[in-house]
């Protein structure tokens, strides 16, 4: 259960909160990820989307690094899943 590898993840958050409610929803990522050893975190701003997505056509990208194993990744995704400010999100192991 110990296994850890380096993960990055890249979350787009809802492009309509206002700069407040952006940082207010980024801490609460930064709280669940605070049992990993976290690597990086680097804000890349507001950019326009693909495609809309749940209406929103921009959204705010944050790259975050950290070590974490499958289980760990899964309890994430269900959080991802609950948060309706993260509009997308993905995890990719990095070997």
């Amino acid at each position: 259960m110990e296994n850890k590898k380096l993960v990055e993840s890249i979350y787009i958050i809802r492009g309509t909160l206002s700069e407040a409610e952006y940082h207010e929803v980024l801490t609460d990522i930064k709280e669940k990820l605070l049992q990993f050893k976290i690597e990086k975190i680097e804000e890349l701003g507001v950019k326009n989307l693909a495609y809309e997505v749940k209406n929103n056509k921009t959204g705010y990208y944050v790259d975050i690094e950290f070590l974490a194993n499958d289980e760990d990744i899964k309890n994430l995704e269900l959080y991802c899943r609950k948060n309706e400010n993260i509009l997308k999100w993905i995890f990719v192991r990095k070997d």
